[in-house]
């Protein structure tokens, strides 16, 4: 029996979509997260194992959808310029969001989960 508490789930919340919970449901609804992996990075979470909440975390989003920001969820990103080389600022970020005008961490990449 999986026992989350709602100081766990807010806590989680905090670090990992602070500003995005509307979202994260409406992701759910629409069957875009592993729910399996989404009571991990909880459960890692509350008991102090941050490396692998943040490997559940990353695990948890579906491959299959389209690349987004994950600061403001647009899908008006780029993840490659017009050479097919990877856009980095080597800071975490992967991709350029026109909507936000700077780099950005860019979510649904197919190849970001292996």
């Amino acid at each position: 029996m999986i026992d989350i508490k709602f100081e766990d789930l807010n806590a989680w919340l905090e670090k990992y979509d602070s500003n995005a919970e509307i979202d994260l449901l409406l992701d759910l609804i629409n069957k875009k997260i592993k729910i399996e992996c989404l009571v991990d990075s909880i459960m890692c979470y509350a008991k102090q194992d941050y490396e692998n909440a943040d490997s559940y975390y990353k695990e948890m989003w579906y491959k299959n959808q389209k690349p987004y920001c994950k600061e403001c969820r647009s899908l008006n990103v780029a993840t490659q310029d017009k050479n097919g080389s990877p856009i980095t600022d080597f800071a975490n970020r992967n991709g350029y969001c026109f909507a936000c005008d700077d780099f950005a961490e860019i979510k649904g990449v197919k190849n970001e989960n292996l």
